[in-house]
């Protein structure tokens, strides 16, 4: 549902459709290549002794370059009005 609004808030409704196939289509590919990818990353950084380190470092440093780039899509589509920028803030 999040993807759903976010995509619906950045793009046009012409371009919606073709849009939201191609994040599915990249969802997808990184469902299938996380696995072998954190395999790799935990044996080139050692297996047992850092690996595990390594590879939540590496998924830290993804989460905060998504939601960068969540919000800087949010600021780069400039609209004011039902953006996530200017959302209310809960107290």
């Amino acid at each position: 549902p999040a993807r759903a609004a976010l995509v619906g808030d950045i793009v046009p409704p012409s371009a919606y459709g073709r849009v939201n196939g191609v994040l599915a289509l990249i969802v997808s590919l990184a469902r299938a290549a996380a696995p072998v990818g954190a395999s790799l990353l935990y044996a080139a950084a050692g297996g047992p002794r850092y690996g595990y380190d390594v590879v939540l470092f590496a998924l830290l440093l993804l989460c905060i370059a998504s939601g960068a780039a969540v919000l800087a899509a949010d600021r780069a589509s400039g609209r004011a009005h039902g953006s996530i920028a200017s959302a209310p803030r809960a107290t």
